[in-house]
């Protein structure tokens, strides 16, 4: 008698079936959904700073402000010199000097940090080596990228947002201006009531830094009152910083070196802070930047407005103007120089005056 396994005999008239295996859950982000500068503060606050964060948007202000938070969180009171680097996208060929330099342990600081400012183009051509690095990223260093997009459902988006945090920086509406200025108000220590509010949205615009630092004044203007009222705005209209900035970027933008410098001038008896005046140069140039860009696409004056967040007439006409007689290539660059004066002013021995100077004469040229 022929013996047949058990096994065999189960299965021998048994259909065939396919078994699907279980999915492997993505892990996920430490923090789920993208935040904006607020949520990063608060993240900054509750716990160490994550080996990735990517600053998406088209707000210099609150980027400035988000980079900020983040190299304070990083480097703590570290020497910038020795922790932190700073590069342009377009100018980083090998990416991986950016992941040596970010597994170097740092030297009488907490962490490295490396900055990558317009790295829309790094992030097209290093995509794969900056994904690898992202699955292991250094437990010593910090990347940041800032461009003014990043996917959630592309690879590099899905791969930074596993291991950090995405911070969106997008421009209020100018209905919400209002409400920004009360807010940005009482981290100034003061309250804005709804008029000098409206006053001083309609008198500068969707224009952040400026707002911000005409807040600054405003609140040393009222010195022990509790409430910036319409009448204040009234009274220091024609000395808010937004007068000043202007000139200074006209003289920018139509390359006037000696107005520059005149301009500077004013500025710093004013009292105001050589990082606002970096910040402003970077706002000016950044939206310089853009309208060369969309001109560049073919766009009317009219779709420019819209993509700048501004209203035609004078100022939007003074933009293109001076967009139009520099190329986008000229543009980027004076964006490095921007960097270096930015690094200068707070880590060189180099006066913040001296560097500012010799910032405003090279982009005049």
């Amino acid at each position: 008698m022929a013996w047949r396994s058990t096994a065999s005999a189960s299965t021998e008239h048994r259909p065939l079936t396919t078994r699907r295996r279980k999915a492997t859950p993505v892990p996920r982000s430490p923090i789920a959904d993208d935040v904006g500068l607020d949520g990063l503060i608060q993240h900054l606050r509750g716990g160490e700073p994550l080996p990735a964060y990517a600053i998406i948007g088209d707000e210099p202000f609150a980027r400035a402000q988000a980079l900020q938070a983040i190299r304070k969180a990083v480097l703590k009171d570290a020497d910038p010199n020795l922790a932190l680097s700073q590069y342009l996208g377009s100018e980083v060929g090998d990416p991986k000097a950016l992941f040596d330099e970010l597994r170097t342990p740092p030297f009488l600081a907490p962490r490295r940090l490396v900055i990558v400012e317009d790295a829309a183009p790094l992030a097209a051509s290093a995509r794969d080596a900056l994904c690898a690095y992202l699955e292991k990223p250094s437990k010593t260093g910090t990347l940041v990228l800032v461009l003014e997009k990043l996917p959630r459902n592309e690879r590099l988006g899905i791969a930074l947002r596993k291991v950090g945090l995405a911070v969106t920086c997008q421009p209020p509406r100018e209905y919400e201006l209002p409400r920004w200025l009360a807010a940005r108000a009482r981290d100034h220590g003061k309250r804005l009531d709804a008029a000098a509010a409206r006053r001083l949205a309609d008198s500068v615009g969707v224009n952040l830094p400026m707002l911000d630092q005409s807040l600054a004044k405003l609140a040393l203007y009222v010195g022990t009152r509790d409430t910036i009222t319409q009448a204040d705005v009234e009274a220091l209209v024609e000395d808010l910083p937004v007068t000043t900035v202007f000139k200074l970027t006209d003289a920018l933008g139509n390359k006037e070196p000696a107005k520059a410098l005149r301009v500077l001038d004013t500025l710093l008896a004013q009292n105001s802070e050589p990082t606002y005046i970096v910040s402003m140069i970077r706002w000016a140039l950044e939206r310089l930047i853009n309208a060369r860009t969309l001109l560049d696409l073919g766009k009317t004056p009219d779709e420019i407005a819209r993509a700048l967040h501004m209203k035609p007439g004078y100022f939007l006409d003074q933009t293109l103007a001076q967009a139009r007689r520099r190329t986008r290539r000229e543009l980027l660059s004076g964006f490095r120089l921007l960097l270096e004066a930015d690094l200068a002013t707070k880590t060189s021995a180099l006066d913040p005056r001296d560097a500012l100077e010799h910032l405003l004469i090279r982009l005049c040229a």
